[in-house]
């Protein structure tokens, strides 16, 4: 129960570090924004920043949480087919993300409009794809370990894009987004055969 809470308290601690850093970037400018400030504004000590964070663009950036362990043991165990496990695996994905438009929006523009943090993202994105492929591999034949690859790859490009039309689109809902994805997985399936 202890280490629940110690576990949601980081949860908690490292989205208000990135909240901070994302409002002083659109304030101030990514070049003007320091670690300093980001502490300062998040309530926190710099010591405490560096153990969320190796630098400013990370806290920015802030990596996209672990797919839950639950939910990817249900995933690994599952008797459905992949793309139908799969929708277990999103949901449970797409809770843990703040449902927060309006940050969201501010994430968007700020990576379109500071180049600098393209990298940042581009390594947050691939440590996603590392995993997934990772829980991927305990599905597919292991001979198979390169479709684990790709498919991770289009999988984390899916939930992009998904999250993506979610955070422009005031009606349309979290669950729906997955469901698109899903359709395009399937879709995608199809024109490959």
């Amino acid at each position: 129960m202890e280490t629940a809470l110690r576990e949601r308290r980081r949860v908690q601690t490292a989205r208000e570090i990135h909240v901070a850093a994302m409002e002083l970037c659109q304030e101030l400018g990514l070049e003007a924004v320091t670690t300093e400030a980001i502490s300062s504004r998040a309530g926190i000590s710099l010591r405490t920043f560096f153990n969320y964070f190796p630098n400013k663009e990370a806290a920015i950036v802030n990596r996209p949480p672990e797919f839950p362990r639950e939910a990817v043991r249900v995933f690994t165990e599952g008797g459905g087919t992949l793309l139908e496990d799969m929708r277990g695996l999103l949901i449970a994905q797409f809770i843990q993300i703040d449902a927060n438009r309006k940050l969201g929006r501010l994430f968007q523009a700020l990576l379109r409009d500071n180049p600098g943090l393209q990298s940042a993202h581009e390594a947050s994105m691939r440590g996603l794809i590392a995993e997934l492929k990772a829980i991927l591999a305990t599905r597919l034949d292991p001979d198979t370990d390169h479709l684990a690859d790709i498919l991770a790859v289009v999988v984390v490009c899916a939930i992009k894009k998904g999250l993506e039309s979610w955070i422009l689109d005031e009606d349309r809902s979290l669950s729906e987004s997955i469901d698109e994805i899903l359709a395009d997985l399937k879709q995608l399936g199809l024109v490959l055969r």
